[in-house]
């Protein structure tokens, strides 16, 4: 019975009491989306659960592989990597994204943080993760990691992040480079794809890097993102890769191509001569650094981490045997990189024709390496 009815209060009018039509339509819609999301996280979890127990039944044989990859043929040599790679990746860096993010939850429901003390946390439990798999994850299976010395920055610009757009694991090796080593928070966007386990999307939600599906529609709220991306970074950094997807030599005959069929031969022309990179797409970048005229940038190259997909790279690809990973970085202040379109467009290639160089460089060895280049424990890089 209605407690109304039970002279526990007057009675209120029929209006009153009712519930209207679209609210009740909009509690309903809510609770449908609040099951879909659980069921997909569930669904993700489930997907972890199974592809680290797969890691863990082959983990012998694929140490063994991994032992004598050198003897394999290339592309049973590449498979044998890519699956060292994202096995590892998947007892480290997801693992502990996942734990680390039920913690967060957790301990964030007993303790009120405040958003300073919020944001250190957050920082400090993705670095932590993101540190597990490029310090001694990489090292378990042999692969070495050799890197200058960070460049110093000014602590209270921001930082925009070009970052080579190589082979896989792009987005978590530009989190970490923002979080580990820069120690700020990361900015950016992403294909909803590389949220597709469970740590990777937790990573996402730590930081401010948003996944978005690339579709048309995609793509043209990246562009908004980006373009409203500057004044909000104060201090922090943005994370962007203007290759937009990993480097294949088809992809990169498709992209010269529609740059002549768009009439632009000088970068057709220019893009030909740079055969371990696609042409950069300046768009993006340029809406973030037009807003961000105080931004410092910061160009990122890296190889080795191409090399689990070997079919992608094609003859002109110069072959590398070394099981590492190679990573430089140049910083220019404000004041050096242009924010007009053209000048901005120019300018990029220009490094990414450096960027090229020294792909080819790294690779055959010709020249010794830039900085500092000691093995590095990633668990905990030099504060800048």
């Amino acid at each position: 019975m209605n407690p109304m009815e039970q002279g526990v209060g007057p009675a209120m009018p029929e209006a009153v009491c009712q519930v209207p039509a679209h609210t009740a339509r909009g509690s309903l819609e809510d609770g449908l989306r609040a099951v879909l999301r659980a069921l997909h996280t569930c669904g993700r979890l489930a997907l972890l659960v199974a592809c680290v127990l797969v890691v863990l039944g082959l983990s012998p044989l694929l140490l063994i592989l991994g032992a004598c990859a050198r003897r394999l043929p290339p592309p049973v040599r590449g498979g044998t990597r890519l699956a060292l790679l994202y096995g590892t990746y998947l007892l480290t860096c997801e693992v502990s994204a996942v734990l680390n993010d039920i913690g967060f939850h957790a301990s964030r429901r007993r303790t009120p943080l405040s958003q300073s003390e919020h944001h250190a946390l957050c920082l400090n439990l993705v670095r932590r993760s993101t540190g597990l798999f490029f310090g001694p994850g990489l090292r378990a299976i042999g692969v070495r990691v050799h890197w200058p010395e960070p460049p110093l920055l000014d602590p209270e610009r921001p930082v925009v992040v070009l970052l080579r757009h190589a082979g896989l694991l792009n987005m978590q090796l530009g989190i970490h480079l923002a979080t580990g080593v820069l120690r700020r928070r990361p900015y950016g966007v992403c294909k909803s794809a590389a949220a597709c386990l469970p740590g990777a999307a937790a990573l996402l939600r730590l930081t401010s890097v948003m996944p978005l599906r690339w579709n048309a529609e995609g793509r043209a709220r990246a562009a908004r993102e980006f373009a409203a991306m500057g004044p909000r970074l104060g201090r922090d950094a943005a994370v962007i890769l203007p290759e937009g997807t990993n480097f294949s030599t088809r992809r990169r005959w498709a992209r010269i191509a529609y740059l002549r069929r768009s009439g632009r031969h000088d970068l057709a022309t220019a893009a030909e001569a740079m055969p371990h990179v696609l042409p950069p797409l300046a768009r993006g970048a340029g809406a973030l650094l037009a807003t961000a005229p105080d931004a410092q940038v910061l160009v990122v190259g890296h190889t080795g981490l191409e090399d689990v997909l070997p079919w992608r790279l094609g003859p002109g690809y110069s072959s590398y045997d070394e099981t590492a990973l190679h990573i430089s970085w140049r910083s220019f202040a404000p004041e050096e990189v242009p924010r007009d379109p053209d000048g901005f467009e120019t300018w990029l290639y220009e490094r990414w024709r450096e960027l090229d160089a020294w792909v080819l460089a790294t690779r055959t060895g010709r020249v010794g390496r830039v900085g500092r280049t000691d093995r590095v424990d990633w668990d905990d890089p030099p504060r800048r």
